[in-house]
């Protein structure tokens, strides 16, 4: 879907770079029914569908959103486009459902010398993770692929901070072309196996059924392991369960119009360098949803105790595509 879309690829053509964070105007649009067919077809599996958001703005920078945070206990995300732009901005909620984004800001993301990251090699920014624990907690780690890298930013001032390299494992350069990094999951001290790790989980490799490359970075096990590809599916992100188990967003798109979600858990403890991990599918939806090209996610747990997975799309700055922003509550004991 995104490579097939010329308008992403030459965006970064015409957009004037915002330097400094710029305020942002942001249009939200309720999607009362998850179920085009059915408005009471709210629970699948361990979610309930909670409510749902067009989102749409003015400013020629804002879209290609493929990494998200909820930060705050969910009053607020951080987003980053895939043209190298930091969104964030704060949450309207109204009896316990996302109902508008309002506060919001734009900024170009600034490579390690303090300098705007411009054109789609080095700024396509797929993932975004948000450290809980250690000497960097609350500072932002982001995938980049095809200059495939990642970098941690630390924006407790503001949003042009510098990118600070991390070492990468071998193999980040075996990654297929647009097909790197999609996931980043920085587990916590607690996390059976892994403690205090950083999950890398590559979309694809180059042939449909080939097991997906994943690493463990860190932590007393690091290496390569591999998850294996279901049914064509793509990882588009990945965030941990208040389990510890790690839950993957996945996508398969068939030309013209042919579009799948996925949500898949896996062990932690299943983890191993040198294997492959399968999991276990807990939902799934097709174009009677309302689903885009969702390539972020991230889980909070809100005021009520409820654990909150969120969902984004990347438009791909195509006009017959949209930013659409789901919410969920997840049920612990369902999974």
């Amino acid at each position: 879907m995104r490579r097939a879309c010329v308008i992403a690829g030459l965006a970064t053509l015409f957009f004037a770079h915002p330097t400094l964070a710029e305020p942002l105007t942001i249009s939200a649009t309720p999607i009362s029914s998850f179920n085009t067919d059915d408005p009471t077809d709210i629970r699948f599996g361990p979610l309930t569908y909670l409510s749902g958001l067009t989102l749409s703005s003015r400013h020629a920078a804002f879209g290609g959103l493929s990494g998200l945070s909820v930060t705050d206990g969910g009053k607020a995300v951080l987003m980053v486009s895939d043209t190298g732009y930091w969104v964030r901005a704060s949450t309207v909620m109204t009896d316990g459902r996302l109902t508008g984004l309002t506060d919001a800001e734009i900024v170009a993301m600034q490579d390690s010398g303090g300098v705007e990251v411009v054109g789609k090699e080095a700024a396509d920014a797929e993932a975004l993770a948000i450290l809980s624990e250690g000497p960097f907690a609350g500072q932002a780690l982001v995938a980049f692929e095809r200059e495939d890298r990642i970098a941690r930013y630390d924006l407790a001032s503001n949003l042009s901070a510098p990118a600070v390299p991390l070492e990468t494992p071998d193999g980040f350069s075996d990654l297929v072309t647009n097909q790197g990094i999609e996931g980043l999951v920085a587990l916590s001290d607690a996390s059976p196996k892994h403690p205090g790790a950083l999950l890398a989980f590559a979309e694809e490799m180059a042939e449909e059924g080939t097991p997906i490359a994943a690493w463990v970075i860190g932590g007393p096990m690091p290496g390569r392991f591999a998850v294996s590809q279901i049914g064509g599916f793509a990882i588009t992100d990945a965030v941990q369960l208040p389990s510890g188990d790690i839950l993957l967003l996945e996508r398969r798109f068939r030309p013209p119009a042919t579009l799948h979600i996925a949500l898949r858990q896996l062990a932690v403890a299943d983890i191993t360098p040198e294997d492959t991990v399968d999991g276990k599918r807990i939902a799934e939806f097709d174009l009677r949803y309302q689903i885009d090209n969702l390539e972020g996610m991230a889980l909070h747990t809100d005021s009520e105790g409820r654990a909150i997975l969120t969902l984004i799309s990347d438009d791909n700055y195509n006009p017959l595509q949209r930013t659409l922003m789901l919410q969920f509550e997840v049920d612990p004991e369902a999974l």
